[in-house]
């Protein structure tokens, strides 16, 4: 981040903290200012945001807009990460890919869909750094089976 980046981000923390809304709600209750924070972006401070979503909180909160759209990734996105866990896993199922994500980020996601755009970088690289492990006969045959069961 260069020093402008740095400066304008700074101004923009100072617009969060003198809007209009933070100060009629959120300076009384630091609580519901961090539950709306980690609801919206998955942070628990302005300081961790980007600029592109200070600019839309700051928006926010001086009441322009009407709500703060969740910065989840695309449905692209979606479908490379999907692609990738495919070529790398022994068991490609979403769950197995959501278990994954919480065991190395402690993200607690119900779908792939809730990932936020900027744990989307991370993911990719564990995803790209997996090395597929090769299954026995008998590995195989249990999987398939496991799977065989779960469509009756």
């Amino acid at each position: 981040m260069t020093s402008k980046q740095r400066n304008f981000k700074a101004i923009l923390i100072k617009q969060v903290h003198t809007s209009v809304l933070y100060k009629q709600v959120y300076k009384h209750d630091r609580d519901l200012y961090e539950q709306m924070l980690e609801n919206t972006f998955g942070v628990k401070s302005s300081k961790d945001l980007s600029i592109d979503e200070l600019l839309a909180l700051v928006s926010f909160l001086n009441q322009k807009t009407a709500f703060i759209q969740k910065a989840f990734i695309s449905n692209n996105q979606v479908s490379f990460l999907k692609s990738l866990w495919d070529q790398k896993a022994n068991y490609p199922t979403e769950d197995n890919l959501l278990k994954l994500i919480y065991n190395k980020f402690k993200l607690d996601l119900k779908s792939i869909n809730e990932l936020h755009r900027k744990d989307f970088k991370k993911v990719v690289g564990l995803l790209k750094n997996l090395k597929k492990k090769e299954l026995s006969d008998k590995e195989r045959l249990a999987y398939s089976l496991s799977i065989l069961k779960v469509v009756r």
